[in-house]
């Protein structure tokens, strides 16, 4: 799909069905993919309403999937919370490739998020760590920076500034968050307690 994030316009999105919406969400998908250089994922819905995500990478064997909650396509007002989510959900898939492969020596990014995927910490287990481990710091920064790539596009638009302000203050207030509950070495303390549930 060409022009991908014309169509996030709000003139151009509220003529999109459900179905149609989907369509982006994936089109969106299939972009990042390729310039990540790995394979397009499946963006689905997950059918229950009452789910308390946004969205999700997951895989299951060999199936790979970005599984989105259906407000995402139903409220206008979060297309670019969708936008952020397939960007974040794609990183996950992006760092899940990476660590597949035998990592030399000084891939020591790639190694952090490896030993970060045999130790992860969901939100409901400790919030503060899940937001600052090194998997979610780094899909929430990338689809942060890429947003901001494409702000001019929408800067007239307050459901972009208000899906921005939402993601700073939670880049922002992860740091405060983990001071508080672990003191000044947060960042040693949480990497221990991941190092510790890894093995």
């Amino acid at each position: 799909m060409l022009f991908v994030f014309n169509k996030f316009k709000k003139h151009k999105w509220v003529k999109l069905n459900t179905q149609k919406r989907l369509k982006v969400y994936n089109a969106l998908e299939a972009k990042f993919a390729k310039k990540q250089h790995r394979e397009a994922l499946p963006v689905v819905i997950h059918p229950d309403s009452n789910w308390q995500c946004l969205g999700m990478f997951t895989v299951k064997g060999g199936d790979k999937r970005i599984t989105l909650h259906e407000n995402l396509l139903i409220d206008t007002k979060m297309r670019f919370h969708g936008m952020e989510t397939i960007l974040h959900e794609g990183r996950h898939a992006y760092q899940f490739e990476t660590i597949q492969k035998k990592l030399p020596w000084y891939a020591f990014r790639a190694k952090r998020w490896q030993k970060n995927w045999m130790g992860y910490v969901p939100s409901a287990e400790n919030s503060t760590i899940y937001n600052n481990q090194a998997v979610e710091r780094d899909a929430q920064k990338y689809a942060f920076r890429k947003m901001l790539k494409v702000a001019r596009k929408y800067q007239s638009d307050p459901d972009f500034q208000n899906t921005m302000r939402v993601n700073q203050y939670r880049l922002e207030s992860a740091d405060d968050n983990a001071r508080k509950q672990f003191g000044m070495f947060y960042k040693y303390k949480i990497n221990k307690y991941i190092d510790k549930k890894s093995r």
